[in-house]
Formats: structure tokens, C-alpha cells, sequence
């Protein structure tokens, strides 16, 4: 089903973009999934997510105390990174966006330095 799904979008672009380039062919591609032009909300959602999930795997708790403790003074601290959750990300309360919270970063840094301190990502989920 994936391959032939995959198969039908190549053929689609193809013909519609016979003279363009692989790369803005898959641009135009994602771009169609992202609006939901090529298979409704459902591709949309399933974009969003990617985006997100993504975007959390780079942004991890540990990476963003590393650059606290070795940028130079004055530089990024818990409160810029709070600045930017709530300005940029436009987060609402008890809302999760792509970056951790301050707490999450804090805890990650104990962890690291205590080993008897639970990391956030040592948590079970239930």
C-alpha cells in the first residue's frame, strides 16, 4: 500500500512537473500535504505531528543546558528560554510546545550532575 501510494504521488508529479527539478518537485509535494490540498486534514495532522516530534528530537533539555553553561555570560539563561516559549511559541498554560520548559532543562542538568535525581526523560509514561 505505501509503495503503490508512493508510486501514484511520483506518477502525479511527474506528469504535472515534467520539466522541474526533483527537489522542487518534493517541495511542492509537502507543500500540497501541508495544506492539505492532496489528501484533506488527514495529511495536515499527520505533518504537523512530524514537524513537532522532529523538532523535539533536536531541541532536547540536555543540548539547551549545554549552551547555558558554555555560552558566554549574559548569554541564553532559564529566563530567555522561558521568553521564547511564551513570546515565540505562543504557548497557553499547561501547553507543550517544542521546546522544554526551564523546569524540564533544570532537571535534565541535576540528573546529569546527581545521579540519584531523575532525568524527565527516565519518566514513565502512563
Amino acid at each position: 500500500l505505501r509503495t503503490q501510494l508512493r508510486l501514484d504521488i511520483e506518477l502525479a508529479a511527474t506528469k504535472r512537473l515534467k520539466s522541474k527539478h526533483k527537489k522542487t518537485k518534493a517541495k511542492i509535494v509537502l507543500s500540497m500535504l501541508q495544506t492539505g490540498e492532496l489528501f484533506g486534514e488527514d495529511s495536515k495532522k499527520v505533518c504537523e505531528d512530524f514537524v513537532t516530534s522532529s523538532a523535539r528530537a533536536i531541541m532536547k533539555a540536555w543540548k539547551l543546558q549545554k549552551a547555558i553553561d558554555t555560552g558566554a555570560s549574559g548569554g541564553l539563561n532559564y529566563g530567555a528560554v522561558e521568553s521564547i516559549r511564551k513570546i515565540v511559541e505562543e504557548l497557553g498554560h499547561y501547553e507543550r510546545g517544542i521546546l522544554p520548559s526551564s523546569a524540564v532543562i533544570q532537571r535534565e542538568a541535576a540528573a546529569r550532575w546527581y545521579p540519584s535525581v531523575k532525568a524527565w526523560s527516565s519518566f514513565e509514561t502512563i
